[in-house]
């Protein structure tokens, strides 16, 4: 009997490792896809919807048409209308209160910014 709960206690032990490993694994794969930067500078058009509540940024990407949340993007960026450049990666962040979910197509991070000429 000790023999049985022996062999029972060690395929646990095995198990559970291997578990582990395939978890932390596929994590590490989902977090670099969220925190994958675009290759290169994309060009957009900020729109501030003050009453609403949700200023995004809309870009144009070949006949499609995205929108864009950016949780930090700067007071001297939410001008209505303004043309910037910018770099970014994909955020796990929740829209903020009383930006609609159909209002943007993703919530993102801006890495690098600058004014379009």
């Amino acid at each position: 009997m000790k023999v049985v709960s022996a062999l029972f206690f060690v395929w646990m032990l095995i198990g559970c490792s291997l578990t582990k490993e395939k978890t932390t694994n596929s994590t590490s794969v989902k977090l670099e896809k969220a925190d994958e930067v675009h290759a290169s500078f994309v060009t957009g058009k900020v729109i501030n919807r003050i009453g609403e509540g949700c200023s995004y940024i809309q870009v144009q990407e070949g006949t499609t048409l995205k929108k864009y949340y950016p949780i930090n993007l700067s007071d001297e960026y939410k001008k209505d209308g303004l043309k910037i450049h910018f770099l970014f990666h994909l955020s796990r962040a929740m829209l903020p209160q009383g930006c609609l979910d159909e209002a943007v197509d993703a919530v993102i991070v801006i890495d690098e910014i600058e004014l379009k000429i």
